[in-house]
């Protein structure tokens, strides 16, 4: 069924790696976890409950939103508002709405400041211009200056203290500034937050999700103390499910484990690893240590795949592009992607051969994750990442 045949009071099914199509209260929900971070800005999932858990809204752990991501789980949802009535169409109502055309900004203020400046100024000098025309002039010199050329002077004096070119040369100098700013990548909705910036020295704001799009990319591995291996190529090239952000670093660590691999366990021979001289058994001892660190970053890893298929409606026929998405946190994505585009392994097969015993879950506090694999090898090891 299309999204936008969709109305309030359909109950649609929702699973793992689906986008919430309106906003919906949850009916059953099983293992379910949804991300907001479009809506709200925070990368932390949600753990979903069939329950109400808060009186206000958006704190309810009950209610998703349209555009909310399904990181886990899978469940039943009740449509509660679509299109321009959900949370994220009244936001985005608010944001086009132009708030800006009877507000007074601190420039406008002040152009009227100084233009009522110049009209009393300008009053007040026409006013000692007849009083000096009338007690002196026009008794003393009568042929000097008439009625009639009194009031063309009066006129004139109007007509040349009123700034009327400035209004135009304030919105000239906006416009250029506007200019510059679009060259640093800055967009101005309207003349009026150009004139905002002026008085602007720092700002803050939340960074995840507003100047980043919380996805992130392996650049560099360090391991065994003083050696370092580099990933090379260029980041926008690569075929990865997500767009990645460059020169983000996350160091990993893990025991000196030496214990002989099956080859599918193993990174891919085609790799080459140029900072690894495999000449003598201290640098082979590395080169294994290497082995286990980038095994570990495939076993100690919640991503999954799924391929999502792209039905398309045109000229009364069904297009269907299927696509393999994968989905959970950032940082678990950006191993998957080391693995499988740089290392060439297969993560699945090395899962199902080391399989996974007991795991200690990602949480704010701890800021770490911690699994414990049964490793594919004669004798029994456990493998901690």
């Amino acid at each position: 069924m299309p999204t936008n045949e969709l109305v309030p009071g359909d109950i649609i099914l929702i699973q793992m790696g689906d986008i919430l199509p309106a906003d919906c209260r949850f009916l059953t929900c099983e293992g379910l976890k949804i991300n907001s971070v479009e809506l709200t800005g925070e990368t932390k999932p949600i753990t979903v409950t069939v329950h109400c858990t808060s009186q206000i809204l958006m704190e309810s752990t009950n209610i998703g939103f349209y555009s909310s991501f399904v990181e886990q789980g899978m469940g039943e949802a009740i449509v509660i508002a679509t299109g321009d009535n959900t949370i994220l169409g009244k936001m985005s109502g608010t944001t086009t709405k132009d708030n800006f055309s009877d507000e007074i900004t601190n420039l406008h203020r002040e152009v009227n400041r100084f233009v009522l400046f110049v009209l009393v100024a300008d009053i007040i000098s026409i006013i000692i211009l007849w009083i000096t025309w009338l007690g002196w002039l026009n008794h003393s010199h009568p042929t000097f200056i008439t009625l009639t050329g009194n009031i063309l002077n009066s006129i004139g004096m109007i007509v040349s203290f009123l700034p009327v070119g400035l209004p135009s040369a304030i919105t000239l100098v906006l416009v250029i500034v506007a200019k510059r700013m679009s060259q640093q990548r800055i967009l101005g909705k309207s003349l009026q937050i150009v004139e905002s910036f002026n008085s602007v020295s720092v700002i803050t704001t939340d960074k995840t999700g507003t100047l980043t799009k919380n996805k992130l990319v392996v650049s560099e591995i360090f391991w065994d103390t003083d050696k370092e291996y580099k990933i090379i190529g260029d980041e926008e090239d690569r075929s990865f499910t997500n767009m990645i952000i460059p020169h983000k670093i996350r160091r990993l660590s893990v025991g000196s484990l030496h214990i002989p691999r099956h080859p599918t366990a193993k990174i891919s021979p085609d790799v080459e690893r140029s900072s690894v001289a495999l000449n003598n058994q201290e640098n082979r001892s590395r080169a294994e240590v290497f082995d286990d660190l980038i095994l570990g970053a495939a076993l100690c890893n919640n991503s999954k795949t799924r391929l999502v298929k792209d039905i398309q409606h045109k000229h009364n026929m069904i297009k269907i592009n299927p696509e393999i998405h994968v989905m959970g946190d950032s940082v678990d994505i950006a191993l998957y992607n080391l693995c499988v585009y740089e290392f060439r392994m297969e993560i699945d097969e090395i899962c199902c051969l080391n399989p996974r015993l007991r795991s200690l879950p990602f949480n704010s506090e701890n800021k770490f994750m911690i699994t414990a694999n049964r490793l594919e090898s004669k004798r029994d090891t456990i493998l901690m990442t």
